[in-house]
C-alpha cells in the first residue's frame, strides 16, 4: 500500500467532480514531497485514476486549471505535459468555513452534553438526599473538606499559534511593493514560511514579520539596487528567497546592509512603542538566529 499526501482542500472543495477529484489526487501521488511539480504521462494519470479513456485526461486537467487547482504547459514539441500543483483560494476558504462549523457543532455538543450531565446528578442528589436526611449534613461537610484541599488545576500548556502564511504574504507586497509579487502560494512555499513561524518565538507575530520586512527594504543589495559585479547576474530579493532558513538568518544578522547599525538602530524619533522596540531588538539579535 502507498502513501499519499495531498492537501485537505482536493476532498473537502465542492466544485470539484468525481474524475476531476480522482485525477488530482493521482497528480499528488506522483509528486515529490518537496516540490510541487509533476509530468506523468496522460496513460499513467488515466491508470492510477482509473479512467479508461486517456484522451478524457486532457479534458479533466483543463477542468482542473480552470478552478485555479494547476497549472499546465507543454514540454517541448513531442514532450509531455507539466503539471504545477497548488490550492486555490476558494477552496482555502471554503475549508475554513467547514472547520468554524465543526468547531461550532463539537462546542455546542459539548454544552448539550455538560447541560445533560448536570441535570443528571442534580435529579441522582434530590433522590439521595430525599431518602437520607440524617447523612445529609455528614456528607456535606466531607464534600466541602476534600474540595478545600483539592490541589488547583494544572494550567494547560501553551501551544504554538497557527501560522497565518496569506496575512504575512499580505504584509511582503505591502512593505515591499518593489520585490516581486508571489503569484502562487504553493505547499512548498508555505511550508517554507511556517517553518520559520514555529522556529522561533521572536518571528511569531504579524508585528515581528512586519519588522523584518522593513528590515529587507532598509538593504540595497536585496532590493536589487547595487550593481553587479562582473560576470553575476542583477539580483534582487524574493519572499521564497527570505524564507529559506540560511537566507533568513543572514538577512537578521545584517549582513546584507551596508550599514547595519544605522539600519536597526531604532531611535525616539521613530515613535514605536516598547512592545515594537523589543521585537526589532529580537530581530536584529544575532544570538538566537543561530
Amino acid at each position: 500500500m502507498s502513501l499519499l499526501i495531498a492537501p485537505v482542500e482536493a476532498i473537502t472543495d465542492p466544485r470539484l467532480t468525481g474524475p476531476e477529484r480522482r485525477v488530482l489526487l493521482s497528480l499528488y501521488s506522483f509528486r515529490n514531497k518537496n516540490a510541487d511539480t509533476v509530468w506523468p504521462s496522460a496513460e499513467a494519470i488515466a491508470a492510477r485514476s482509473g479512467l479508461k479513456d486517456k484522451t478524457f485526461v486532457s479534458k479533466v486537467t483543463k477542468g482542473l486549471a480552470e478552478k485555479g487547482w494547476l497549472t499546465k504547459k507543454r514540454r517541448g514539441y513531442t514532450g509531455g505535459n507539466q503539471y504545477t500543483l497548488m490550492v486555490p483560494v476558494e477552496a482555502e476558504n471554503h475549508y475554513s468555513k467547514l472547520e468554524q462549523e465543526s468547531n461550532l457543532e463539537l462546542c455546542s455538543s459539548l454544552d448539550e452534553n455538560t447541560n445533560s450531565n448536570l441535570e443528571q446528578e442534580s435529579n441522582s442528589n434530590l433522590d439521595y438526599h430525599s431518602k437520607n436526611n440524617e447523612q445529609q449534613s455528614e456528607h456535606q461537610i466531607e464534600h466541602q473538606s476534600k474540595t478545600s484541599v483539592a490541589p488547583a488545576p494544572e494550567k494547560p500548556i501553551s501551544e504554538i499559534a497557527d501560522c497565518p502564511t496569506k496575512r504575512i504574504v499580505d504584509l511582503y507586497h505591502e512593505i515591499l511593493p518593489e520585490l516581486p509579487k508571489l503569484k502562487v502560494l504553493t505547499d512548498a512555499r508555505r511550508s517554507q514560511i511556517k517553518a520559520r513561524w514555529r522556529e522561533h518565538d521572536q518571528m511569531r507575530s504579524l508585528e515581528a514579520w512586519s519588522q523584518y520586512f522593513t528590515l529587507v527594504r532598509g538593504s540595497r543589495f536585496l532590493m536589487g539596487l547595487t550593481e553587479p559585479t562582473a560576470g553575476r547576474k542583477h539580483f534582487i530579493a524574493s519572499l521564497e528567497w527570505l524564507t529559506k532558513a540560511g537566507n533568513f538568518a543572514k538577512v537578521i544578522e545584517g549582513n546584507y546592509h551596508d550599514e547595519p547599525r544605522k539600519v536597526s538602530r531604532i531611535t525616539p524619533d521613530d515613535k514605536k512603542t516598547t512592545h515594537q522596540r523589543s521585537i526589532h531588538d529580537d530581530l536584529t539579535d544575532r544570538s538566537w538566529a543561530n
